[in-house]
């Protein structure tokens, strides 16, 4: 008795089985970017919650809440106000510390206080303070967190 000859795999099968092959790359290679994209989020988070940054951002957290002290004892919430100086940065200091809460403008418009953020003699907001300009009164500048102008 003769074993007949295994027949040729037809073209189905083969399909099939590529079709299995490769989604099973996929899978594995998916997996390995997942596993990856964890262990990098690991690390920066890490590195977020070292001591070294955590100081840094409780250091701008006090010095935007100082400067938001100062601009809250010169203008009331709401209030239309123009943003004063000559650089880019003071203004978008000035524009994250009151704008939230105040209609602010960086043109000048007759009638509207003015806060600029100036370089403080005593140092009240590590080293800056929040000035008021206004039409027909002297220089205001802003109260620190401690009661005291500088």
């Amino acid at each position: 008795m003769t074993t007949p000859a295994p027949s040729p795999p037809d073209r189905h099968h083969l399909r099939r089985a590529a079709l299995a092959l490769g989604a099973l790359a996929l899978g594995l290679t998916s997996l390995g970017l997942l596993a990856g994209g964890a262990l990098d989020a690991g690390r920066v988070t890490t590195s977020l919650s070292a001591p070294a940054a955590v100081r840094s951002a409780e250091a701008d957290d006090a010095y935007y809440a100082c400067l938001d002290h100062e601009a809250r004892s010169l203008v009331r919430p709401g209030q239309h106000v123009s943003l004063a100086g000559s650089n880019l940065d003071g203004w978008v200091t000035l524009g994250k510390v009151v704008g939230g809460w105040t209609d602010v403008t960086i043109e000048p418009v007759p009638g509207l206080i003015r806060l600029n953020l100036v370089t403080a003699a005593h140092g009240a907001c590590q080293g800056q303070s929040v000035v008021a300009l206004s039409p027909g009164r002297p220089l205001r500048t802003g109260v620190p967190p401690g009661g005291r102008s500088p």
